[in-house]
């Protein structure tokens, strides 16, 4: 397995696999459907992301986009193709992201998620790469709340 910066992939093949997974999501769908919009994110440093490449496709994705440009990060998009999954490819994703946020922040940056509480096996990933809770925002049903999830890395 071979982890890349969206920056060295083909953006129509990462979009086309967040696309495919994700296509009852109406933001992720407005966000992934023009790939050159994502280019212009990516090298305008608003967004990142890592795509993990096995059997030369892509099987799990990581996004992370900023609004200010001021070491803040939301991630919006962690998926693993079902076949991939159990193999630590969602850790991975993590660290490389934080990888690229270091090398592109040359400072200290903070990156949150919010995770779906039912969701236990990727809130299970997150609090393994230290990322701590910070709250929780009440559904309309216990089956919507979720749990925004941070961390602060310190770039040495």
């Amino acid at each position: 397995m071979e982890y890349k910066n969206f920056l060295e992939c083909d953006m129509d093949s990462v979009c086309e696999f967040i696309l495919d997974n994700h296509r009852n999501n109406q933001q992720v769908v407005s966000m992934y459907t023009f790939s050159r919009m994502v280019s212009e994110r990516l090298r305008g440093n608003i967004e990142t992301g890592i795509a993990c490449i096995a059997d030369g496709k892509v099987v799990g994705v990581i996004t992370a986009i900023t609004a200010n440009k001021q070491n803040y990060w939301a991630i919006g998009v962690l998926y693993v193709d079902e076949e991939y999954r159990n193999k630590g490819i969602a850790k991975s994703l993590v660290e490389e992201l934080e990888k690229s946020i270091a090398e592109n922040c040359h400072s200290n940056f903070k990156v949150n998620i919010s995770v779906n509480k039912s969701n236990e096996p990727i809130a299970k990933v997150f609090d393994y790469k230290d990322y701590l809770v910070e709250g929780c925002i009440k559904g309309l049903v216990s089956e919507d709340d979720m749990v925004i999830m941070g961390k602060i890395r310190q770039v040495v």
